[in-house]
């Protein structure tokens, strides 16, 4: 990894944390002209791009990094955020329960996956889903009160 890589990557990722995305986008872009199978990379852009609303965008790039790398349950959570924000519910279910698989104990996933099975009509699963949002975080208000509606 050259110093100029590292430079590149540290500022786009400083521009991106700043809230600077189109910076932190021409950045990250310019990396991935250089080294265009570069995970941490596509993950970032990915996660910008979703949170800039450029839901395809994002699709595709959290979808490349995916090819790369499998195991990182920071990639399914953010690609079954994309998903749902794209009506792919199955999908995204898929996504999160990958997440899930990798890391269970994380809460949000627990919490995302049940609002989706909530809007599709599988209330016993949102439950148990929200229920285990709450069993790792007991203060997660969001799953408190999803799954009191639902109890």
């Amino acid at each position: 990894m050259s110093s100029e890589f590292l430079a590149n990557f540290t500022q786009a990722f400083s521009y991106h944390q700043a809230g600077e995305w189109e910076r932190a986008r021409a950045l990250y872009s310019e990396i991935l002209s250089i080294e265009p199978e570069n995970f941490e990379v596509l993950q970032l852009l990915g996660t910008l791009e979703a949170q800039c609303g450029n839901k395809e965008q994002a699709f595709s790039m959290l979808s490349q990094a995916l090819v790369l790398k499998q195991d990182n349950p920071t990639v399914w959570f953010n690609y079954g955020n994309v998903l749902n924000e794209l009506e792919r519910y199955e999908s995204a279910i898929d996504s999160y329960r990958r997440a899930i698989e990798i890391k269970l104990e994380y809460p949000e996933t627990h919490y995302r996956l049940g609002l989706i099975l909530n809007k599709l009509g599988r209330f016993e699963e949102a439950i148990k889903s929200h229920s285990e949002a709450i069993r790792f975080d007991s203060g997660h208000k969001h799953a408190h009160y999803y799954r009191g509606l639902l109890l």
